[in-house]
């Protein structure tokens, strides 16, 4: 084999051993960091436990003080809330997830396609190294700079949903304990996402067969 092809299998090589591990760890990471984010946001937290004691208190048809009634409404009209906007994240989790995942493929199926046309020996050789540098500085991108964009985007998405509900909900709180501090029911720790858990999991490492390695 000519040095310069042996140049392209070595870089293809090291994309195949390292790159790809790279972004899966990367991947990793963000899984990680998207589960604090998401399911460890007390202030979101409370406001689910909030909501679902007004719902139980209301229910329970013995409330007849109307200002409580007004705050219990409120409150009850956040559930909706929260659910669209559980819902709306939970399909942004699964988008991300769904394009990681294409991604991923992608690379290791165009990794793979360039080491078959080395074998080949159908394309020169300097064409083919210039053509892998570029697709290995595309997978770089990707896992620096993509990657921690859809952290980015999550957290952003969390902030704004707080923002939108968390002031209101404990105002409306306040005033009933202001009012009546014996209308809701014990608060019990509730998670305010409906985020489907395997959203939160790495399926197992992609691992490429019929490779070449010499």
């Amino acid at each position: 084999m000519e040095p310069i092809f042996r140049k392209c299998v070595i870089a293809l090589n090291k994309i195949h051993d390292n790159s790809l591990p790279l972004l899966e760890v990367e991947y990793k990471k963000y899984i990680s960091n998207i589960k604090k984010i998401v399911l460890e946001c007390d202030s979101l937290n409370e406001c689910r436990s909030i909501v679902n004691a007004a719902k139980e208190a209301y229910d329970s048809l013995i409330i007849d003080n109307k200002n409580v009634k007004k705050e219990l409404y409120k409150l009850m009209d956040f559930d909706k809330v929260l659910i669209k906007e559980s819902k709306d994240l939970n399909e942004s989790l699964q988008t991300i997830e769904s394009l990681y995942y294409k991604t991923l493929r992608n690379f290791a199926d165009k990794n793979h396609d360039f080491l078959l046309k080395v074998k080949e020996g159908s394309l020169s050789a300097e064409y083919l190294l210039v053509e892998i540098i570029a697709f290995a500085k595309n997978i770089q991108m990707y896992t620096y700079e993509d990657i921690p964009s859809y952290e980015k985007e999550i957290a952003s998405r969390v902030k704004k949903i707080e923002d939108k509900i968390c002031d209101e909900v404990f105002s409306s709180y306040n005033n009933i304990l202001r009012l009546d501090p014996q209308t809701l029911p014990k608060i019990i720790k509730e998670e305010w996402t409906y985020v489907e858990p395997r959203l939160f999991q790495r399926k197992g490492a992609f691992v490429q067969t019929d490779y070449i390695t010499t």
